[in-house]
């Protein structure tokens, strides 16, 4: 049996996530949803990987951020890959 780990956060700006997650690390929409119980979502991640992200938005209220520390560590996850930070991801889509 294998572990499929999903790692899910609030974010204010569901379409720049998708931007910088697909972009900026290769993931993929793997699946998406709208206005379930007031939040909006997309699932990001690659059938090779054994993780995937899930961001949502709150119509209702804002999101509280986390700190940079939780970005830097997400971006480790893929062993083999580069190892690049959300920021530098945020970079490459200015």
């Amino acid at each position: 049996m294998q572990t499929h780990f999903r790692i899910a956060r609030p974010v204010t700006d569901l379409k720049r996530a998708k931007t910088m997650y697909c972009e900026g690390l290769g993931l993929r929409v793997i699946g998406s949803f709208a206005d379930h119980a007031g939040f909006d979502g997309v699932m990001l991640g690659r059938a090779d990987l054994q993780y995937h992200f899930e961001f949502t938005v709150c119509r209702a209220h804002p999101a509280v951020l986390a700190s940079r520390a939780f970005a830097k560590a997400v971006a480790g996850l893929a062993a083999g890959e580069p190892e690049i930070s959300i920021y530098e991801a945020t970079k490459m889509v200015r």
